[in-house]
């Protein structure tokens, strides 16, 4: 019977070969975790949303109601001091 030969690559190129693989299979893991991130950060990103838009209806209603209490006034936000509208001051002194 024929010896049968069996041929290899050098331990060169199997390293080679076995690194890039390893180094694919990082760089997959690390895309999937940066895949996730973005989910979560997405996710995050709709929350704040949604409370901006709440805290924009509730900023509406709480506006409305000092508008029936105190009429169309300036509202200082440092002081609370209340000033009246030019517009009316001008309407008025003409």
């Amino acid at each position: 019977m024929a010896k049968k030969v069996t041929k290899k690559i050098t331990d060169k190129e199997l390293k080679e070969l076995v690194d890039l693989r390893n180094k694919n299979v990082e760089n997959l893991t690390v895309l999937g975790n940066t895949d996730y991130q973005i989910l979560t950060l997405e996710e995050k990103k709709w929350e704040i949303k949604t409370q901006i838009t709440e805290t924009e209806e509730q900023y509406k209603k709480a506006l409305t109601s000092l508008r029936d209490n105190y009429g169309d006034v300036n509202i200082d936000l440092e002081t609370g001091k209340i000033t009246e509208v030019k517009e009316n001051l001008e309407a008025t002194t003409k």
